[in-house]
């Protein structure tokens, strides 16, 4: 949304950096009310979100200027909605959070096993196939596959641990 209101790099920058205030603050909203829901009004019902909010307090130099919060939304999202028994959100979410960025795909098994042991995975595929269907008549205007070769020309990513033991083992 930051990108759709913005002309300049001027007003692109504070519209983003308040998108992802946005997103750090219901983050940090759905931890204290999943907490309160499992724990009620004792002290490890905040735990959620002390926890959540040191690391993100560690990590703060890229914390609120990176776009994967985004997806770490939805991820979120989809698995509080799996843990609520609402398969169909569930799949939903984690499908936008994957055509985002392609990371929150890890959880695409244990979703399937949480709805193959409940007997639920159609309302599971059912809402990845609707978070993803956008991408097909998309694809016409907007090759979406053009993101592989972004990645493929930008080389490995620092903070990543395979790519950090993949350079390692190509300098020994």
């Amino acid at each position: 949304p930051a990108a759709w209101l913005r002309t300049t790099q001027w007003e692109f920058v504070p519209m983003f950096g308040l998108q992802l205030a946005i997103m750090d603050g219901l983050i940090k909203w759905t931890l204290l009310r999943e907490g309160a829901r499992r724990w009620g009004r004792e002290w490890r019902s905040m735990v959620p979100c002390l926890a959540y909010s040191v690391t993100s307090w560690a990590a703060a130099l890229y914390y609120l200027k990176r776009y994967d919060l985004i997806p770490a939304v939805l991820t979120l999202g989809a698995l509080v909605a799996l843990a609520r028994r609402r398969d169909g959100l569930a799949g939903l979410a984690l499908a936008v959070g994957i055509v985002t960025k392609l990371y929150p795909v890890v959880l695409v098994p244990l979703a399937v096993a949480v709805c193959w042991k409940r007997r639920t995975l159609g309302k599971l595929v059912m809402g990845l196939t609707l978070g993803v269907a956008p991408l097909v008549p998309l694809s016409f205007v907007w090759p979406w596959w053009g993101f592989a070769s972004f990645h493929v020309d930008r080389g490995l990513q620092v903070e990543s641990l395979g790519a950090s033991l993949l350079w390692a083992a190509h300098h020994l």
